[in-house]
Parts: structure tokens; sequence; C-alpha cells
């Protein structure tokens, strides 16, 4: 997931679990080589986990997503809408994705209508939040996952040194042993997603003479503040990100200093 609010570790993921009935805190055990697993995490609390019976288009950020509502089955839990105000202040965020640990867009809703047990039509969405604009698809497809952000989703412990590395995990319920039946056994890489930059706006153009000049304006990560004019500060001076002129043989890439964030 990317960082929401800038205090968390950018590499370190997040695991969301529930069931119904809920059994109780859920164990995740880890390792680097599939044996002598250790504690990693115990998730204390269900999160509001469900899956979309309806697909949901590709939206502009930035504006109110007024298009059809999005349909949302729930694991367990419930949903609420929210003020305008709290909406802009960041209320109702969730994630959308395919279950991958890298394909999730962020987003937040204003209402939730129940509209059946544990079914919700979601409406007057803020799409891709944080800088996951750049993983929208053009359609969420029925089934994708729903994840809601509430502060119950947490990050697991991961080494810096862990980035890009196959870890292996035992997920089950605390009560009992990861040797048990219970328990699901996974296995995944992190890229580090608090780590990635976001996508620059504002692109524009101009003609100084025989010269086409490209400009810009980055984008702040979770840690960003207003008051630094047009263009946040770097917050990675190493970090460089290679710019290519597509179609231009003769044009020169250069590199320059970015910003980093995560996903």
């Amino acid at each position: 997931m990317p960082l929401i609010t800038g205090d968390e570790l950018p590499h370190a993921p997040y695991i969301a679990a529930t069931a119904e009935p809920w059994p109780g805190p859920v164990a995740v055990y880890s390792s680097r080589y599939d044996a002598d697993y250790t504690l990693n995490t115990l998730v204390k609390s269900p999160a509001v986990l469900g899956v979309t019976l309806a697909p949901l288009a590709a939206a502009t950020p930035g504006i109110l997503d007024h298009g059809a509502p999005l349909v949302v089955e729930l694991t367990r839990g419930s949903l609420s809408g929210v003020t305008p105000e709290a909406l802009l202040a960041g209320a109702n965020l969730a994630a959308i994705g395919d279950g991958s640990q890298d394909n999730w867009e962020i987003f937040q809703f204003q209402s939730a209508d129940l509209v059946a047990p544990g079914r919700y039509e979601l409406s007057g969405r803020l799409r891709g939040q944080l800088g996951s604009d750049a993983l929208m698809p053009a359609q969420w497809p029925v089934g994708s996952y729903f994840v809601l952000l509430d502060g119950t989703p947490e990050q697991i412990e991961l080494a810096a040194s862990g980035r890009n590395t196959l870890q292996y995990f035992q997920i089950g319920p605390a009560a009992r042993p990861y040797s048990d039946y219970s328990y699901r056994k996974l296995s995944a890489a992190f890229a580090g997603n608090g780590l990635r930059p976001y996508a620059p706006v504002h692109l524009a153009q101009k003609w100084d003479g025989a010269d086409l000049e490209f400009s810009w304006i980055r984008r702040a990560l979770g840690w960003g503040i207003l008051g630094f004019g047009r263009d946040p500060p770097v917050r990675n001076a190493g970090a460089l990100s290679g710019k290519n002129i597509l179609g231009c043989p003769a044009a020169t890439p250069r590199r320059g200093p970015s910003s980093a964030m995560a996903l």
C-alpha cells in the first residue's frame, strides 16, 4: 500500500484479515526460506473486507466521481457515509484491487447505502488517491477486492533488506500452532511501494527558438505539506528518475532528482 500518514515504513506491506465468525487474534508467522517460522505480527481485529458486484470504470482523479454506484458485498462489518468536510479530511479511505500485493487503487467514498444485508452502494468517490491514479485500470471488474482502510489493516515486520526477496508466511488462528490445518501458507516478494514516486502533473511545453522545452510539477508524498511554492521539496535527493522523449530520436534523455513514495 502507499504511504497514508507518512509515518509508516515505506517498504513494509500491510495485512488485512477477516472471518465470519471471527476466531480471535490471527497470527502471521514468517520465514525467508520456508522453514523455522517465527511470529511476525498478531492481527487483533477483523478488517472490513468484501468483493465488488459491479464494475468500476476509471475516473478523473482530484474531482468527485459521480458515476454509477460501486456495489460491494462485505464478509463482515459495516460501512457508513460521511459529510463532504470529513471526506476532504481523509475519511472513508479504501482500497480496490485484484488481490496481488502491488495492484491496488486507493479511493474514498462519501455515501454508503445499505441495499441488502452486507451489501452497499458506494458513491461520491474520490479516485486514485495517494498517487494510485497511475494504477487505475480502464475498469475494475466484478469480483475485485475491497478493503476499508480504517486503521485496522496493519503493516507486517519486514527489514529493508527484505525488499524484492521472496518471503514465506503461515497465517491462521493465534490459538493454534502454524502446523495446524487451519493455517494458510503464502509466499510473496514486496517491492516497497511506499518508495514509489508519484507521477508528475501539469505537463507543459513551449518552443524556445529551435528547442522544445518541457516542464512539469512533482507531487509530494504523504509527508508533503503546503508552502513550498510550485514544486514540493525532494525528500530523497539521491533518487534519480530518467526522462525519455518518445518519438524524438535526436532528443537527449536527462536525469534529475525526484520525490519518492510507495504502494
